[in-house]
C-alpha cells in the first residue's frame, strides 16, 4: 500500500524523478522536496546542467561527460544517463544502477521501475551523456531529520486515508453477514463494486491533475490503440462542462456513502440504487461505441468503469427484484442526496484544490528560474542604487579578499531578518571561494544605543585576526534564540578590548547615514543594492552560476 501511495502522490517529472532516485542511491541527506525545489528552480531546468548544478550546490563532486557507448562498462558505480527510448522521441534521464558485460540495470524513465536489459538494447537508446557524483563531501540538509519525519507522517496519513473506505466496507459486509446470512452475498458484491468504481474514478480524477504520473502511464499503456489521453481529453469527456471523471466519482462515491450509512436491511435504498444502475446502463454503450468507432482508441480506466456498471446491473438483477416498485421515503431521499452531494463536493473541490496547488507550484518554480537567471539578475542589479562611499576598513570582512563577488550586509545585531540572513551568507562563503562578505553595523557609539555593546564586542573579536573565531562568534550571536549580551560576553572575554571600538562604530554610523540606509538587512552586491524582488537565498544560485 505504501508503494502505491508513493506512486500516486509522491512522483515527479522525468528529470526530478531521476535526480531524487540518484540522491537516494548515493544516500544524500536531503529531503526529496528540497531537492526537487532546488532542481526545478534552476534557470535551465530540466537539463543535465540543472541536475549538475543541483548536486554541485549540495557539495558533491560532480562530473558530466559524453562518452562512447563501448566505454559504458568501464564506468564504475551508479550514474545518471540520458537515453532515447524511441528513435526521434524526446531524450529522457535515467539512473543506471549497474553495468555488466552483457546487461544493464536501470530505472525505466516512464514506468519508474528497475529493469534489466541487454547491453545491446540499452546501447541502442544511450545518447552517451552521463553524470556521476561523489556524495562523500555533501553537507546534510538543515533540519533533515525533521523534514524526513514530516514526509513520513504525510505518507502515514495518506495510507490511513486510502485504507479507511476499504476497512469501513469490510465492516459493513460483516454486518451484512450477521443480519442477512446467506442473503448477504449480492448486497456485499454491490458494495464491493461501488468501492472499486470509486477507486477507478479516483484514478481518473488524478489523471486530470497529473496525467504524466508513472503509475497512471503504466495503467493507460499496453498497445498502439490504448491511449487514455485521447479519450479523457476529447470533446466527449464532459457533460454540461462537468467531466465524466467527476460524474463517475460522484455516482460511485455517492453509492458507497449511501450503503455505508444506511440501515440493514434497507430495501428502499437497495431499490433506489438498483434503478440508478439501470439508468446508468446506456452510458456503457455510449462510452464503448465512442472509443471503438469515433476515437478508435481505448481508455483502460474508462473500460474498467463500464465493466463495474455492467457488473452492478447484473448484481441488481440477480440479487433483487428489478421489476418491483421503487421504494423510497423522504428520509432516504435526503440521505441519498446528501451522500451524492458530498461525493460531488469532494471530487470537484479536490480537483480544484489540486490544480491550484499544481499551478502555484509551477508559478513558484517559474519565478525561481527567472530570479536565478544571471543575465536577468545583472540587468536588474545595474539599475539599483550604487554605493559611492568607500567601505575599506569598515565592519567585519570574511572570505576571499580578492573575490570577484563582494557582498555588503548592513545589519542590526538585534534584527530578526539579519539573523536569518547570516547562515545563508555563511553557506555562500563555504560553497563559493570567489565571494567576500563585509558586515557593516548600524550601531552608534552611544550609551543609549543597546546595539553598541554586542557590535563593539564582535569588532574586538574580529580585530584579533582569527577568522575562525570571528565566524564562530557571529554564528553564536545570530543563532541564539535570545540575544543576551552578558552571556555572549562571558563566552568571549575581551578584557576591555571592546571599549576601544567606539571610533569604528562612529565610522560605520557615518557611512550608513551617507548611504541612506533605511532598513536592515540591506544587501549590496558588487556595489549595487539587491533588488527587492530577490531574496538573499537567491544569491546561492546566482553567484554560483
Amino acid at each position: 500500500m505504501e508503494s502505491l501511495i508513493e506512486n500516486v502522490l509522491y512522483t515527479y517529472d522525468n528529470a526530478s524523478n531521476a535526480t531524487v532516485n540518484y540522491a537516494k542511491i548515493l544516500k544524500i541527506p536531503i529531503s526529496d522536496r528540497s531537492l526537487v525545489e532546488t532542481l526545478q528552480g534552476h534557470p535551465d531546468y530540466p537539463s543535465m546542467l540543472a541536475i549538475y548544478d543541483t548536486f554541485d550546490g549540495l557539495g558533491a563532486e560532480v562530473v558530466a561527460a559524453k562518452i562512447e557507448k563501448q566505454q559504458l562498462p568501464q564506468i564504475v558505480g551508479p550514474f545518471i544517463a540520458q537515453i532515447q527510448p524511441v528513435l526521434g522521441a524526446q531524450a529522457l534521464f535515467t539512473v543506471v544502477k549497474q553495468v555488466s558485460p552483457n546487461s544493464v540495470i536501470y530505472l525505466h524513465p516512464e514506468r519508474g521501475k528497475w529493469i534489466t536489459e541487454s547491453d545491446e538494447s540499452f546501447h541502442a537508446k544511450f545518447t552517451g551523456v552521463i553524470l556521476i557524483a561523489d556524495a562523500s563531501s555533501v553537507r546534510p540538509e538543515k533540519d533533515y531529520n525533521r523534514h524526513v519525519q514530516t514526509t513520513q507522517r504525510g505518507k502515514i496519513i495518506a495510507s490511513i486515508a486510502a485504507l479507511l473506505l476499504p476497512l469501513l466496507a469490510i465492516m459493513k459486509i460483516a454486518t451484512y453477514a450477521i443480519h442477512l446470512g446467506t442473503h448477504a452475498l449480492w448486497p456485499s458484491v454491490y458494495l464491493v463494486l461501488s468501492l472499486f468504481g470509486t477507486f477507478v474514478c479516483s484514478l481518473l480524477l488524478w489523471h486530470e491533475v497529473d496525467r504524466h504520473n508513472p503509475l497512471l502511464k503504466q495503467v493507460c499503456s499496453g498497445g498502439k490503440k490504448v491511449n487514455c489521453d485521447a479519450i479523457l481529453q476529447s470533446k466527449a469527456s464532459s457533460l454540461f462542462g462537468v467531466s465524466w471523471s467527476i460524474i463517475g466519482f460522484t455516482y460511485f462515491g455517492g453509492q458507497l456513502l449511501t450503503l455505508l450509512i444506511s440501515d440493514i436491511p434497507n430495501r428502499g435504498v437497495n431499490s433506489t440504487l438498483g434503478y440508478l444502475t439501470l439508468l446508468a446502463a446506456p452510458y456503457v454503450f455510449f462510452s464503448v461505441y465512442y472509443q471503438w468507432r469515433v476515437a478508435k482508441q481505448w481508455c483502460v480506466l474508462c473500460l474498467a468503469v463500464q465493466a463495474v456498471l455492467l457488473a452492478q446491473a447484473v448484481a441488481f438483477f440477480v440479487g433483487s427484484h428489478p421489476l418491483s416498485p421503487l421504494l423510497v421515503d423522504l428520509e432516504e431521499v435526503i440521505r441519498l442526496a446528501l451522500a451524492f452531494a458530498i461525493s460531488f463536493a469532494i471530487s470537484s473541490g479536490g480537483i480544484s484544490l489540486f490544480r491550484q496547488a499544481k499551478e502555484g507550484r509551477m508559478h513558484r518554480n517559474e519565478l525561481a528560474r527567472f530570479k536565478r537567471n544571471p543575465a536577468l539578475f545583472n540587468a536588474l542589479l545595474a539599475k539599483q542604487k550604487f554605493v559611492t562611499e568607500p567601505t575599506a576598513g569598515l565592519g567585519i570582512t570574511l572570505g576571499n579578499p580578492n573575490a570577484a563577488h563582494k557582498i555588503i550586509k548592513v545589519c542590526n545585531p538585534y534584527c530578526g531578518p539579519c539573523a536569518k540572513a547570516h547562515p545563508i551568507l555563511e553557506e555562500i562563503l563555504k560553497t563559493n571561494p570567489d565571494v567576500q562578505v563585509q558586515i557593516i553595523f548600524t550601531a552608534d557609539d552611544s550609551d543609549n544605543d543597546r546595539k553598541a555593546p554586542p557590535v563593539k564586542h564582535l569588532m574586538a573579536i574580529a580585530e584579533k585576526g582569527d577568522a575562525e573565531m570571528t565566524k564562530q562568534a557571529l554564528d553564536d550571536w545570530y543563532s541564539a534564540a535570545k540575544k543576551d549580551y552578558a552571556v555572549f560576553a562571558a563566552k568571549y572575554p575581551m578584557n576591555g578590548a571592546s571599549k576601544t571600538q567606539g571610533h569604528q562604530l562612529k565610522k560605520m554610523k557615518a557611512w550608513c547615514e551617507k548611504t541612506e540606509i533605511s532598513f536592515t538587512p540591506t544587501i549590496f552586491i558588487n556595489g549595487y543594492q539587491l533588488p527587492e524582488v530577490f531574496a538573499i537565498a537567491d544569491l546561492k544560485y546566482i553567484l554560483n552560476a
